[in-house]
Parts: C-alpha cells; sequence; structure tokens
C-alpha cells in the first residue's frame, strides 16, 4: 500500500476560527500585560506597567489577527498590504468612527502626539536621511508589528527593534487619543 496515509494531511485546527482568535486573545493579553510568556513569574521589583486600556487591546488584538497577511505594494486589505496600508486598515478597523487615517508612511508623522518612550498600541515611524519610509505598530517597547517588504520575512510580521537596523532607524513615535 502506498501513501494514503502519508497524503493526508492532519488538520492543525486553524480551520476553526475560534481557535485562532483565542490564541491572537491570549498572545494579545501576554503582550500587553509585560510577560513574554503569559505564566506565572516571579515577584518583579521593578514598578509594574499601567494596565492596557481596551482601546489598545482593541488595537494590538486586531493587528495579531493580521499575522500572515502577504506585502503587496499599495495594498489595503488582508488580501496584501503594504506598510502604510497595513497601519491605516488596522486603525480604521479598530476604531471606525475614528478616521481618515493617513495613508502614506511620511503623513504618520503628524498623526496622533508624539511620545518620548514607546508604549503598547504607539505607532513607530522609522527613516533614512530624515525621510520616513516605513510605519509599524508597537506591542511593547521592544516589539513592533508591520508589514515588510524585504527580508527573510515580508508581509505582516512581528519584529525586535533590535533585529537588523530597526532600532538605528528609529524616526519617531505617536501616541493615539492624546
Amino acid at each position: 500500500m502506498t501513501g494514503s496515509r502519508s497524503s493526508r494531511r492532519r488538520d492543525s485546527g486553524w480551520a476553526c476560527p475560534w481557535r485562532k482568535g483565542l490564541v491572537v486573545l491570549l498572545l494579545a493579553g501576554a503582550l500587553l500585560s509585560g510577560s513574554g510568556t503569559g505564566f506565572d513569574e516571579p515577584e518583579r521589583t521593578l514598578a509594574e506597567p499601567e494596565a492596557a486600556s481596551l482601546e489598545e487591546i482593541t488595537l494590538i488584538a486586531e493587528a495579531l489577527a493580521w499575522l500572515g497577511t502577504p506585502y503587496l505594494p499599495g495594498g489595503f486589505s488582508r488580501s496584501g498590504a503594504d506598510c502604510s496600508g497595513f497601519i491605516s486598515s488596522l486603525l480604521q478597523s479598530a476604531f471606525p468612527d475614528g478616521g481618515p487615517f493617513p495613508r502614506r508612511s511620511e503623513d504618520y508623522g503628524t498623526f496622533g502626539t508624539e511620545a518620548k518612550s514607546i508604549e503598547p498600541g504607539d505607532i513607530l515611524l522609522f527613516a533614512r536621511d530624515g525621510l520616513i519610509y516605513h510605519v509599524g505598530l508597537a506591542l511593547s517597547d521592544s516589539n513592533f508589528i508591520h508589514s515588510a517588504s524585504e527580508g527573510a520575512r515580508t508581509g505582516v510580521i512581528i519584529t525586535g527593534l533590535g533585529e537588523g537596523s530597526w532600532a538605528s532607524r528609529l524616526f519617531g513615535i505617536r501616541r493615539l487619543g492624546q
């Protein structure tokens, strides 16, 4: 007998929409709680971060639902998006009455208010020679979600600021709702 068993692929569980949603919410909760694992950790000696607002949780949960969306120049939907299209569509989904939202990366330079430190839900601006060329959404003070167009991984992904040259190209931080 040949391969009937090997030709069947076991269902990974992602076909069930509520399972993916549950994973997204659990991951969002872990990121926003300041814990990288979501498991109990030893008591912290530093001040705990402030609790995330419902708006931040909504925005980050919505952003995580976009993971795996392919990169598409000029795109702004879950079938394909560039960096500014992802952020614009994300904001429109999370805050349908809050638009219109910028569509070009450089337009985010004046959107919201300037922030001095990174908090979850902030928009991160990246520049070369003083020109903003890329935007992403902060998940924590060291990780962000964005639609990458080049490198080993493309599309909507989570990246650490310490990877590659992201930290050196961080140009600004924009905070929503203040």
